[in-house]
């Protein structure tokens, strides 16, 4: 039977989506900073992509799923069981990340704004949202597609929302490997360049990490 009959519970996460074509399925369902991917090969085999702030993992690679919560995901895929049953309790695991994030953004929220930034970061946002992108940061098909990305987040960061920690480090590396070639003797492209980076640096600082805890 297809997929699209199974995993009802995650319909809590969000918006549901569906696609089959040549005997493989997707189904996803998302809200606006999680999302599970499920996938059904023509060999029926599945697997399971969750991305957060738009970071995109397997399960097997993605630090918020524990070890514990890999190995029974794995385990229920090859167990002798239904596929109903297999559906299900996979999904009160991956809905399991839906609550952790849930709970993260009200204990950062607290009923007020995400990032109480200090005055004196307040003071760089400001600046930095009022100055314009200089040609050398946007004038190759990658600088344009990160510069977009980038001021969809920095845009959500003015208004209070943080952003996982791995997401910020994905910008961080990514901002390095696009604009390595940009000459910053210009003066423009260096101010520029410094200031996208003490931005990235206070929403690293704003950011929560999905790790689980070190035991103590």
């Amino acid at each position: 039977m297809e997929i699209k009959y199974y995993f009802d519970e995650l319909k809590k996460i969000g918006r549901k989506t569906y696609f089959s074509r040549n005997g493989e399925e997707e189904l996803c369902f998302s809200n606006k900073k999680f999302a599970v991917e499920i996938y059904k090969t023509v060999d029926h085999d599945l697997d399971f992509i969750i991305s957060i702030d738009g970071v995109r993992e397997n399960y097997q690679q993605t630090k918020a799923l524990d070890k514990n919560q890999i190995e029974e995901i794995k385990a229920l895929l090859i167990a002798p069981l239904s596929l109903d049953i297999k559906c299900r309790k996979i999904s009160h695991i991956l809905l399991s990340l839906d609550e952790k994030l849930s709970k993260i953004s009200r204990s950062l929220n607290g009923g007020a704004k995400v990032n109480p930034l200090e005055n004196y970061e307040k003071d760089l946002v400001k600046v930095f949202a009022n100055m314009k992108t200089p040609h050398d940061f946007d004038n190759s098909p990658d600088k344009s597609r990160f510069i977009d990305l980038f001021s969809g987040y920095f845009s959500r960061f003015k208004k209070g929302e943080s952003f996982s920690a791995n997401l910020i480090k994905n910008l961080l590396n990514e901002k390095h490997l696009v604009f390595q070639t940009v000459d910053y003797s210009v003066y423009e492209n260096a101010i520029y360049g410094n200031m996208l980076k003490m931005i990235l640096w206070i929403m690293e600082k704003y950011s929560y990490s999905l790790e689980p805890s070190e035991p103590k």
